[in-house]
């Protein structure tokens, strides 16, 4: 009696502990969840913001730019109207420059010097300021991309949260946008997942198309090459069964 007794407490202890497992194990699943739209919306948010502030580089680029090129041509007009000048007076051959003092000459010959050095530092300015123009560009593209990436990462994160969900058209979807808007360190299993949610829908050609862009962007992807050629097995059977079903 003792005994009967002892079992039936051992096999309740044990119930208890696999319940406990259980929901343990669903816990964590749960919030393996609620962790990746965590993750998501703050990508999300991230590559928002850094896609506004290249955006204002941008802008700030293209009025600097504009600035210098005015300032420029500007500079190249009046240091080509000073050259003018000086080449007219080298010409004059009396009543002009040979007619006039030596303290007016180079009064006139220090003008026209002036002239030309203030348009040489307008230019240069003008130079400086384009190459800044050019840096902050520059930054701004780098931005831009950067921006580009996270906004396509936290996609894939948020298209990865709606599979864990059952979610699946959503996470197509989701996946699709991330594929679409730029390359990204998770990519390749962004395509993988991608084929994998086509192969379940019964869209062979296009989970093949995702595992073939998975393999090409990571060639040692293991689970994407094991995909491919089971899928490629797969299709080889469904013509072979297709052209015998045909009698050829």
């Amino acid at each position: 009696m003792l005994r009967a007794f002892n079992i039936t407490l051992a096999c309740l202890f044990l119930l208890v502990c696999v319940g406990v497992n259980a929901q343990e194990k669903m816990g964590v699943k749960s919030e393996s969840k609620v962790s990746l739209k965590v993750k998501a919306e703050a990508e999300l948010e991230l590559a928002a913001k850094m896609a506004a502030e290249a955006e204002a580089k941008i802008r700030e680029a293209q009025k600097m730019e504009a600035e210098a090129k005015a300032q420029m041509k500007a500079a190249s007009e009046a240091r080509a109207k000073a050259q003018a000048e000086a080449k007219a007076k080298k010409k004059e051959k009396s009543g002009g420059l040979l007619g006039l003092s030596a303290d007016l000459k180079v009064r006139i010959d220090a003008k026209l010097e002036a002239q030309l050095e203030a348009a040489a530092r307008s230019e240069a300015e003008a130079q400086s300021k384009l190459k800044a123009c050019q840096k902050l560009k520059a930054q701004a593209q780098a931005q831009e991309k950067e921006a580009k990436e996270t906004k396509a990462h936290g996609l894939y994160l948020e298209g990865k949260a709606y599979y864990k969900e059952g979610k699946k058209k959503k996470a197509l979807a989701k996946l699709k946008a991330s594929t679409k808007t730029s390359l990204h360190a998770s990519s390749h299993k962004a395509f993988h997942l991608m084929g994998k949610l086509e192969g379940e829908a019964g869209n062979q050609e296009k989970a093949k198309h995702c595992y073939e862009q998975a393999v090409k962007i990571k060639p040692d992807f293991k689970k994407a090459q094991k995909a491919l050629t089971e899928i490629n097995a797969s299709l080889k059977i469904k013509v072979g069964v297709s052209l015998f079903g045909d009698g050829r």
